[in-house]
This record gives structure tokens, C-alpha cells and sequence, in this order.
């Protein structure tokens, strides 16, 4: 197993996606071929009219301490400027914007200026779409019912197993905040559960998909850990 995991190629994002017949076309590499064609043939290649999805990382905080975490080094209290933030949404939505995809960093879901952003965002608003380890929702209560994706970073499939890859006891509230997600959404919201796979936990991913079996959700995504300062995969 372990053999089969090894990526020789050192390329990002590798990954096993299990999704529905409706939902292939999101995870096809192809759209990105499309969307390159298109703004060709538009003559907008190299110019901000170009620009499909816009993606923030709105602080640096995270709450969990994962030892493989691409971005361990950034994790402080900075947070992004709401004024700047607003006028690069302003500036790339007179375009054809289609999506803005908020990540990290740290967690987005500990930034404290969802109220607003989401309050001051032009209509009609591109897709909005978030990823995070789901271990608070707080913050975020301003948006949930404004969010079109939910990229979900499962990282833990009962305590003890969340204590080791986190260093940190989230589980209970996590899934408690995952219970909640799914009482309350939407049928037009999706949401995908992702699964970081190394050679220190691959043995457990059969109880994560358990875990995960117990949620309905969309997407399932199994992807090899990423050092994003290397472009490698973590093994």
C-alpha cells in the first residue's frame, strides 16, 4: 500500500475522488483546459478580465497544531485588511468572476469578519465556497446559508486518532459542528470530505471512510499529503 501511494512525479493535488454522476464535471481537470481556451479566444489571457475564481486566505489562525501542515510556519493572529478584501472582490466582479474560494493559512472558519464581508459582497454574488477542519463555526454562522461549497479537512475519526494527527483534542467539537452542517443545509449546498493520506496513517483510512459514511455528503476526496512550499507530496 504504501508503494502505491508513493508519487513519483512530485505532482500536487493527487488524489481519489468519489462523487456522484451529477458532481464528475467539478473535479475534471479538463474545465481548466476549457476555461484557458475560452479566455484565449476572448483575448483576455495575462489581463484581470481573465480571472474565473478569486481565492482568500483570510487569517493566519488555526486552533489545531497537525505536524504535516504545510503552512504550520504562518500560523499567527494576522488577519486580512476587510477595505482591501472588498475592493479586489469589487475590482474582479465588474469581470466575469464566477467563484470565491475562501482557504487558508489557518482556518477561515476563525476569522471574525464573515458578518461583514458577506454583508457588503455585490449582488448577484459569485459561488462562494470555504474549506476547513470544521472545529469551530462561530465565526462563520453569517455565511452558512450563503456558501455554495463546503470543502470539509477530516482530521480525525474519534478522539484519540484527532489528538494524534492534530495535537490537539478538537474531536467532540468538531463533529458536533459536522452535526450541525448537515442539519442545516440546504439541498443546493455541497459538501466534500477530504481525507490527508501519509505512509503514518494510511492504515487507518478505512476508518475514516467510516467515519465519513455516517455524513451524507457529496464528494469524498482521498488526497496525499502536500508540501506546498516543495510541490511535493508529503509520504
Amino acid at each position: 500500500m504504501s508503494t502505491l501511494l508513493r508519487n513519483p512525479y512530485g505532482m500536487p493535488h493527487q488524489a481519489v475522488v468519489f462523487t456522484g454522476a451529477d458532481l464528475v464535471n467539478n473535479f475534471d481537470v479538463r474545465k481548466v483546459a476549457a476555461a484557458y481556451r475560452r479566455r484565449l479566444r476572448e483575448g483576455t489571457l495575462g489581463q484581470d478580465a481573465a480571472i474565473w475564481e478569486l481565492e482568500i486566505h483570510p487569517t493566519n489562525f488555526c486552533n489545531l497544531k497537525c505536524p504535516g501542515c504545510s503552512y504550520r510556519n504562518r500560523h499567527d493572529s494576522r488577519t486580512i485588511d476587510l477595505g482591501d478584501l472588498m475592493s479586489l472582490v469589487h475590482h474582479y466582479s465588474q469581470f466575469d468572476l464566477k467563484s470565491i474560494f475562501v482557504s487558508g493559512g489557518g482556518d477561515p472558519a476563525f476569522w471574525n469578519g464573515w458578518g461583514e464581508f458577506i454583508e457588503r459582497l455585490h449582488h448577484p454574488v459569485p459561488k462562494l465556497g470555504v474549506s476547513t477542519n470544521l472545529s469551530s463555526l462561530r465565526e462563520m454562522t453569517p455565511a452558512l446559508d450563503r456558501i455554495s461549497i463546503f470543502q470539509v479537512h477530516v482530521v480525525g475519526y474519534n478522539r484519540a486518532s484527532t489528538l494524534e494527527e492534530t495535537g490537539v483534542d478538537r474531536f467532540n467539537a468538531i463533529k458536533r459542528n459536522l452535526d450541525r452542517l448537515f442539519a442545516i443545509r440546504n439541498p443546493s449546498q455541497q459538501v466534500t470530505m477530504k481525507i490527508l493520506v501519509r505512509d503514518d496513517n494510511y492504515a487507518d483510512l478505512p476508518m475514516f471512510l467510516d467515519f465519513i459514511a455516517g455524513y451524507p455528503c457529496d464528494s469524498v476526496v482521498v488526497k496525499l499529503c502536500q508540501d506546498f512550499l516543495r510541490n511535493t507530496a508529503v509520504l
